[in-house]
């Protein structure tokens, strides 16, 4: 039985969550849980990875370099971390590779925070101009500007095409590029997005969390589960509440789950 939410500082005391990501991912979701005293463990259902063939994003980084964009568009966080991967590659910092004259634009307040940490102000946020942090809210944002100039817009390389798809249709001349790719966990080694963010930065509020300049990029050590643990905790009734963070880790999960809106959540194998 899920514990009764209680008032006061604490109003998830003694509630049991199970939050769907990995400590690379989570340090913000889980500060925000700890500090209304839920008790977290960590279920991480996909990892990120270099884009198969990075030729076309070392391409674009290039044209970036030289001033060829008039704006860089920043879907996530962990698009940030990526950039700054590749360009470390060639000994390069994120926040020098990009041109003084390219402006930048930020999906929301967490991602303009990464941005920020790597020496990176962004100049348009839809949460800022009264709009909601997301692709739709990004398009409104641009929808008062006169598109002028190229849009570079990394993204994973299963990004719905709705920002693409709206800033096209406003006029933008837009190229869209992977810059990652979201895969099960774990990540092949070789290949994972292993870049942070380092400190510093505006407070965010994504959502998803709270942080500020002291906010570290991982979390402190806490119990991870893998898919048969998880199962046989529900199936126990040790788990309260379960928090999905994405498209990504809705579908993840719903490949090992039977659900019935009677029934609610069940692996389609039971644990034995």
């Amino acid at each position: 039985m899920t514990p009764a939410p209680t008032s006061g500082n604490h109003p998830l005391e003694g509630v049991r969550v199970v939050l769907l990501r990995g400590a690379d991912h989570a340090v913000r979701t889980v500060g925000e849980l700890h500090s209304r005293g839920a008790a977290v463990q960590l279920l991480p259902l996909i990892d990120f990875e270099t884009p198969e063939d990075s030729a076309l994003l070392e391409a674009a980084l290039n044209e970036l370099a030289g001033g060829a964009f008039s704006w860089l568009v920043a879907t996530s966080s962990t698009t940030v971390r990526a950039l700054k991967q590749q360009l470390a590659r060639r000994g390069l910092a994120l926040g020098s590779a990009v041109p003084s004259g390219t402006r930048i634009a930020a999906v929301g307040e967490a991602t303009a925070g990464a941005l920020f940490a790597e020496g990176l102000r962004a100049d348009l946020v839809p949460d800022r101009t009264g709009h909601e942090s997301s692709a739709v809210g990004l398009a409104a944002a641009f929808s008062g500007l006169a598109p002028k100039g190229r849009i570079l817009l990394p993204q994973a390389d299963i990004a719905a095409d709705t920002l693409e798809r709206l800033l096209s249709g406003q006029g933008w001349d837009l190229v869209q590029i992977t810059a990652y790719r979201t895969v099960s966990y774990p990540a092949d080694p070789s290949r994972r997005i292993t870049a942070s963010v380092g400190p510093g930065g505006p407070a965010e509020h994504d959502g998803t969390g709270a942080s500020g300049p002291e906010a570290p990029d991982r979390c402190p050590e806490l119990p991870e589960l893998d898919p048969a643990g998880f199962w046989t905790a529900v199936a126990a009734g040790a788990i309260d509440a379960v928090v999905f963070t994405s498209p990504s880790t809705v579908r993840r999960l719903s490949e090992r789950t039977t659900h019935s809106p009677a029934e609610g959540f069940r692996p389609d194998s039971p644990p034995s």
